[in-house]
């Protein structure tokens, strides 16, 4: 019944407010709830403060019951049981950064990392500019004294001078004087000829008696034996007898005719290689063959060749025909053509720059320094015939050519071809010999070449 009461009342009262929440007494947009009672003092009507001032005030029955009526006072009813713990609601917003905090207190250092791994090495830097040039530095040590240098040619000898006064000799025995130091051993000489073949030794002892050798293979078997006469039997069913002899071999029967072809035989090995057969005789020369043939090669016999003259190559290797003189030690050119030269030096103990000259003018030349080597060239010239082709050195300085029994120095040349098909030159030519044997850029006078050479 006092529930029931409390309801009459709480309507009364919301119609009796619903006045005053439409219309707010102090002339603001504001809403507030006046309590129906004077005590309502004691009670927080807050919620029901923020419910009037919305814009779209909430239905009757969304009100708390609270808000409505105030001072019933209903029979307290038992305490409700709690109630499940509602699912979480969505996460809100993030909030604001709130305000740096202060610096705190610096930690104490930590231990010491690993050694990490080595790096990998990085790209070469931009070079440098050039840096200021420094000062010139300070002057060197003086150089260690070079070795002596070879002994100079001997100077003309010195005019007699007048002859001195007879001495006075009273013993007119001298004493005798020490022993002179032994002088420096000299090159070896050229190898000897070779000596004299042996007389043939005296024959030798007959030999003992040679061992029995082994028994010899079983014979042939021999010719086949006469017939024997045809035995005279009368016995009937007797034993056979032991079989006859073989007769002699029969004449020779006709020959027989040919029989058919056989089957072809399988291909045999290939025979040995005849021999040789006879040189054919030479064939017509065709049109424009020159038959000029020119070469020579020789070599060297002595050591360090003179200057100012040919180098005497007095060894003959090949010399056919006979273009190369072993008297001037000149080459001539028997016809125009192209002709290739080659030469090969062994260079020991002295330096060497040998030459090869055409008409008396350096065509080409060569350089040695060192004193144990070897030196050589090969050059293809146009020669006209006539044209005079030698060798030779530059100073008694620079003349190291050397042989020995291990090694030689060899000259060599030949021709290639000619230039035209005209019959072969004589080998005696009408130009002369060479007279200047000079080295070019040399102040010295020219040196014939001698005739005893």
């Amino acid at each position: 019944m006092a529930a029931y009461i409390c309801v009459v009342i709480g309507v009364l009262l919301f119609t009796a407010t619903s006045e005053t929440l439409a219309a707010p007494s102090n002339g603001s947009d504001a809403r507030a709830f006046i309590p129906a009672s004077n005590d309502a003092s004691s009670s927080d009507y807050s919620v029901c403060n923020d419910l009037m001032n919305t814009d779209n005030p909430p239905a009757l029955d969304e009100i708390p019951w609270f808000c409505l009526c105030s001072t019933c006072q209903g029979i307290p009813g038992p305490t409700g049981q709690k109630g499940s713990t509602g699912t979480r609601g969505p996460a809100g917003p993030p909030g604001t950064a709130g305000m740096k905090g202060q610096k705190g207190a610096q930690g104490l250092r930590g231990l010491r990392g690993l050694e990490g791994l080595k790096g990998q090495k990085g790209d070469s830097g931009l070079k440098g500019n050039d840096g200021v040039t420094g000062p010139p530095g300070l002057k060197g040590d003086q150089g260690i004294k070079g070795q002596k240098g070879e002994n100079g040619t001997s100077g003309a000898p010195g005019v007699q001078g007048p002859p001195g006064t007879p001495g006075q000799c009273a013993p007119c025995v001298g004493q005798k004087g020490d022993r002179g130091e032994q002088g420096i051993t000299g090159p070896p000489g050229p190898q000897g000829i070779t000596g004299l073949s042996g007389n043939k030794g005296e024959t030798g002892l007959k030999g003992d008696k040679g061992d029995l050798g082994p028994a010899g293979g079983l014979g042939p078997i021999g010719p086949k034996g006469d017939q024997g006469p045809q035995g005279v039997c009368n016995c009937k069913d007797g034993s056979k007898g032991e079989p006859g002899q073989v007769g002699t071999l029969g004449s020779q029967g006709p020959k027989g005719a040919i029989g058919p072809q056989g089957i072809q035989g399988q291909k045999g090995d290939k025979g040995d290689m005849g021999q040789k057969g006879a040189e054919g005789s030479m064939g017509v020369p065709g049109p424009c063959t020159p038959a000029v043939q020119s070469a020579f090669s020789v070599a060297l016999s002595g050591i360090y060749p003179k200057p100012n003259a040919p180098i005497p190559f007095n060894k003959t290797l090949y010399n056919e025909q006979g273009h190369f003189n072993l008297d001037t030690f000149i080459y001539t050119a028997p016809v125009a053509g192209a002709y290739a030269f080659t030469y090969q030096f062994t260079v020991y103990r002295k330096y060497l720059i040998a030459g090869l000259f055409r008409n008396s003018k350096l065509v080409v030349k060569s350089t040695d320094n060192e004193e144990l080597d070897q030196l050589s060239q090969f050059v293809i010239l146009q020669l006209d015939a006539g044209d005079k082709i030698w060798m030779q050195v530059k100073d008694i300085n620079n003349n190291g050519a050397y042989v020995d029994i291990n090694t030689d120095s060899t000259f060599s040349g030949f021709l290639i071809f000619p230039f035209s098909c005209d019959d072969i030159a004589p080998r005696e030519f009408n130009n002369p010999s060479p007279t200047n044997f000079q080295w070019p850029g040399e102040d010295a006078p020219a040196t014939t070449l001698p005739s005893n050479w």
